[in-house]
């Protein structure tokens, strides 16, 4: 297969979650030139370009879609909150938090269930941002856990409330696939097997 393959995703997705695949993908189909659009908004405007696979949060914007990642959240902020007293999802509306949504549901893992609306004092619609002030201890912040993994990692992030799963309410947590007509492209639909691959879709 040759020829060129346009695909449009935001700057956090294109780096933690396209790039391993994308490497592995040159490896598979050289003879395929990727380009790789960065596009924040969401969902992506197939009216303004030619794109072939727009990789986005949530379903919307195009004619066809496949949802490719299962996305975890995490509670998450700077090391010196793990010495914090933080056994209880309540305490989010007691302390200056960073969040991109309004409300969130914490489910324990005695299927105990309570609604929060988290204290915002830092809000903005970009999680890589939330990422970065979380980093530099601006507060405790609710982020994709593909995202936030490698700070997990390293230790540059830890992870509050570890034994309760997070949930948005009204809001499709999945990383989908979307395109602009009811039929995909051979090589966009090579492309999204080629995400996809090792069963279904992947979980974050």
């Amino acid at each position: 297969m040759q020829g060129s393959l346009t695909l449009a995703a935001s700057q956090a997705v294109c780096i933690e979650y396209l790039m391993p695949h994308l490497e592995s993908w040159r490896r598979d189909y050289p003879l395929v030139a990727i380009q790789l659009l960065v596009r924040e908004e969401s969902p992506v405007d197939f009216s303004r370009e030619t794109i072939d696979l727009a990789i986005q949060n949530g379903p919307g914007g195009g004619l066809g879609h496949s949802r490719v990642v299962e996305v975890h959240y995490k509670l998450v902020a700077s090391p010196h909150w793990n010495s914090r007293a933080f056994g209880d999802p309540r305490q989010l509306e007691e302390i200056e938090c960073l969040s991109t949504r309004e409300r969130w549901r914490f489910v324990s893992h005695y299927a105990d269930q309570v609604k929060v609306a988290p204290r915002r004092t830092f809000h903005c619609e970009h999680e890589k941002v939330l990422q970065q002030a979380a980093l530099r201890g601006l507060g405790p912040a609710i982020l994709p856990e593909w995202l936030v993994r490698g700070s997990l990692d390293r230790g540059e992030l830890v992870e509050l409330l570890p034994t309760w799963r997070v949930e948005h309410l009204g809001y499709d947590m999945g990383i989908y696939a979307v395109w602009p007509g009811r039929n995909l492209s051979r090589k966009g639909r090579v492309f999204l097997q080629h995400l996809t691959k090792g069963g279904g879709c992947k979980r974050s």
